[in-house]
This record gives structure tokens, sequence and C-alpha cells, in this order.
């Protein structure tokens, strides 16, 4: 993951710890690309996991970079998981667009949208973005960082348990379920 994956990881490790056994590979301004070609070092070396979480676009749209990939800018992810019988995508808060005045969040979003449509059985979607427009005006700065990209510790442990979610829902058509706003 990225950034946002950084500030959720205290939050998710202990719901996947140790039912799961987990690697992390997350980077703080990470952007697809090079976590791509890092993580496709992992699993040649480790195999293939029974499940990925990533957490992936937000430094890619909040900054990014001239010649960069906008038109399917998580195609190097796609190919690095093509064996991973459970893939959980989280959407990007469109705030990275409105910082950036371009379209990569967007891209990146229906690019999840779309692969969970396709296979729902494989690809889970963690829909950060949806959570965030669906949140009444007045509770948003409990879960979305006044950037309007990165969550707050609310919004961490909502993007944990929602991972969670996504992981159990491997191998059936059921999308993830968190519903609503999660206590403190």
């Amino acid at each position: 993951g990225d950034s946002a994956a950084v500030l959720e990881q205290s939050t998710l490790a202990p719901l996947l710890n140790p039912r799961y056994q987990v690697t992390y590979l997350i980077r703080y301004y990470g952007r697809i690309g090079p976590i791509v070609a890092t993580a496709s070092g992992h699993l040649s070396d480790g195999g293939i996991p029974g499940a990925v979480v990533v957490n992936l676009g937000t430094d890619d749209a909040s900054r990014p970079r001239p010649g960069g990939d906008s038109a399917a800018p998580l195609q190097p992810l796609i190919d690095v998981v093509a064996h991973v019988p459970c893939v959980v995508l989280t959407t990007v808060s469109l705030g990275a667009d409105e910082r950036s005045r371009h379209s990569v969040a967007l891209t990146v979003n229906d690019q999840i949208k779309r692969l969970a449509k396709a296979d729902p059985t494989r690809f889970k979607v963690v829909d950060w973005e949806n959570f965030l427009v669906t949140l009444p005006p007045a509770s948003l700065s409990t879960y979305l960082q006044a950037d309007r990209i990165h969550p707050t510790p609310a919004g961490a442990r909502w993007l944990a348990q929602s991972d969670l979610s996504g992981i159990e829902a491997c191998g059936t058509p059921a999308q993830p379920t968190v519903i609503g706003p999660l206590g403190r």
C-alpha cells in the first residue's frame, strides 16, 4: 500500500494476526509501479498468497507524474496478482483528484469496480470513496483528514474492518460489508 495504507496498518494488523500469516509491503508516498515491482519479487520468492489486500493509487492520484499510465494505472498490479485467488482492492478518495486536478483516482476506482464486476468471487472492493460520499457532511472529518485524501484513525478502523470483510468474502460473489460508520 501507499500513504493511506501506512495510516491503516496499525489498525489492520491486530485484525489479521494471528489468524493470517501477514507480510506488509507499504511505502509512504508509494506509487503503484514501484510497489508492484517490489511485490512481484516477493511473490516469486514466497509463492502465491491466498489473498492480497491492496490500498494503492492515493499517491499516484494526488501527485500524478507526466507520462504516467493514466489510462490503465492498475494494469501492473493486475498482471502481478494474476494467480492470486483473492484480491481486496480499496478505492481512492476523489480528494486526490481535486488536489491534482487530474482524474487518476476516478480511473483507479473505475478499474477496481470493473474488475469486481467481471470476477466478483476473486476481486473484492473496499469502497472508501463511496463510504465517504455517503457520510453526512458533519461526519466527514471523523473519517477523513482535512487533506480530503487520508483516513483519520476512525477512517483507518473502517478501512481495516472492510479489508477483513473483503478477505472473508473471498470465494463468494458477496462484496465486503461494513455498514455505516464504526464506533470510536
